[in-house]
């Protein structure tokens, strides 16, 4: 769980960055990024401290892949 708290951490940390770098710019895919975020922190926070990785990983996969999805829209849009 250690390993799952830190990757959530590290998201949090990336996020924050994301955010003052973008300013208003996208606001509504920055927006779609901290509802995937949160998401994502919440269901890290649901997991049982005594699951295995395998088991957090199992239940984190789709919460992850919102985050990648929502970032990846953001980029899209800030380069255009």
């Amino acid at each position: 769980m250690e390993q799952v708290h830190a990757a959530r951490d590290q998201v949090a940390t990336t996020y924050n960055a994301l955010i003052k770098d973008v300013g208003n710019a996208a606001k509504e895919r920055v927006d779609a990024v901290t509802t995937a975020e949160d998401k994502f922190a919440a269901a890290v926070a649901n997991v049982p401290n005594d699951a295995t990785l395998a088991e957090a990983l199992g239940s984190l996969r789709d919460e992850a892949a919102n985050v990648q999805g929502a970032l990846s829209d953001l980029a899209a849009e800030v380069k255009c």
